[in-house]
């Protein structure tokens, strides 16, 4: 078996395992999905049992399965793969999901959903996404932290606001402005109506928008009937911090999208902007919520050592709360400007499309929110990235954009 080394440990060749009884099927996603970034073995199997077979004799670091099969279905099998491989990244393809109550059985373990006709290039080009930005973290332990993740939670005050009113008669608008101001309830409702279930032509952005599309049915299993959203409840975590973590995310996500209003973005763009902003510290949420003991760790190493978070997190995890969630937000299939404002969001200078972009206005957003609080930053400013880009001389025209829509804000 072919192994390399990444981050100082050694690496396997990685393996997607493709699922259906169709062997036709079978053949074509193996044609399709053979040339992967990387090195990638592709092993088949046409029921579920036999998937499982082939888990327990390799690790598996993609599973692609079709949802109507004999014996254990699709959604079955990617149950136990949750439960049992929590480290696989899980999706499911299907021409049989005829209804919502299908849909809501897979989103809380399943990390993307495919619906046939769909195009197989499109279904493609998503797995070579998801299964890129693995790279991003070198520590296996991280990689099984994200991919586990079914829920995020939810502050308890909107999260008890947001069930009050879909217990009373609450319109889509309504419901739709308190979840936007959650990034927990964001993401996951973002998720679920970009999938391909719902079969929308253009991406979806804004998360008021995503509720209205999804309706108030949705949104009520979603929140009553599922653990999708969580009241966040675990002492072991300073709920002040994660507060902190919302209304920075929030500031910056109001910011980022007023310069690229300012910029002349079309607002679909400008809407992107404003997810990127609200997304781009999720990784923070992940480490704090899954991994307290060593988050307390990492805040004791920064106050001795007088370093940054992104050093402390590096030299402690072997990654860092932007690449974390840029894996995240990959293999939930948000968009690769999404993915890359959160991993570069510190250092854009990495980022290999050195282009004005949702990284530009996240960046320096970022930077306005801790200068109006007169904090310090753990992030400089790129210099030479917004040189390069070409938008030095607009720097002072962004922080009075920025200053302005704080004041809105408040």
């Amino acid at each position: 078996m072919a192994q390399g080394r990444r981050g100082g440990r050694v690496m396997t060749k990685k393996c997607m395992l493709l699922v259906d009884d169709d062997q036709a099927i079978l053949s074509l996603l193996e044609r399709l999905l053979a040339n992967q970034p990387g090195d990638w073995e592709i092993r088949k199997a046409q029921t579920g049992e036999a998937a499982l077979a082939c888990m327990r004799e390799r690790h598996v670091d993609v599973i692609l399965t079709d949802f109507d099969m004999p014996g254990i279905d699709g959604a079955t099998l990617l149950d136990v793969v949750a439960r049992d491989y929590p480290g696989t990244v899980r999706m499911i393809f299907s021409g049989n999901l005829n209804d919502d109550n299908e849909a809501l059985r897979l989103v809380e373990t399943t990390h993307q959903v495919f619906v046939k006709p769909q195009s197989i290039t499109q279904i493609r080009d998503i797995i070579k996404r998801a299964i890129t930005v693995r790279e991003y973290l070198p520590d296996e332990r991280l990689e099984e932290v994200v991919s586990r993740i079914k829920t995020l939670p939810s502050l308890p005050d909107i999260y008890l606001q947001l069930v009050a009113m879909l217990n009373g008669d609450c319109s889509a608008a309504e419901i739709g402005v308190v979840i936007e101001q959650d990034l927990a309830m964001s993401a996951k409702v973002l998720q679920l109506v970009n999938s391909a279930f719902f079969g929308l032509r253009e991406r979806v952005n804004n998360p008021a928008q995503a509720v209205n599309l999804l309706g108030v049915h949705i949104i009520k299993s979603l929140v009553l009937m599922s653990n999708v959203f969580t009241q966040f409840e675990d002492a072991g975590v300073d709920q002040e911090a994660l507060r902190e973590l919302w209304r920075h995310g929030m500031s910056v996500a109001v910011g980022a999208r007023n310069i690229a209003w300012a910029e002349g973005m079309p607002s679909e763009e400008a809407e992107e902007c404003f997810v990127c902003g609200l997304f781009h510290d999720i990784g923070k949420l992940i480490l704090m919520v899954n991994m307290p003991a060593d988050y307390e760790w990492i805040r004791q190493v920064m106050a001795q050592q007088e370093c940054s978070l992104v050093e402390a997190e590096r030299n402690i995890l072997g990654s860092s709360h932007a690449e974390v969630g840029a894996y995240l937000l990959g293999i939930w299939g948000f968009s690769q400007g999404t993915i890359e404002a959160a991993a570069f969001h510190h250092e854009p200078t990495l980022c290999p499309h050195r282009v004005f972009s949702p990284l530009t206005v996240v960046h320096v957003a970022n930077i306005f929110d801790y200068e109006t609080r007169g904090e310090k930053s753990d992030t400089l400013l790129d210099e030479a990235y917004i040189a390069g880009v070409g938008r030095w001389g607009d720097m002072d025209e962004w922080r009075e954009v920025y200053r302005q829509a704080r004041e809105d804000e408040d």
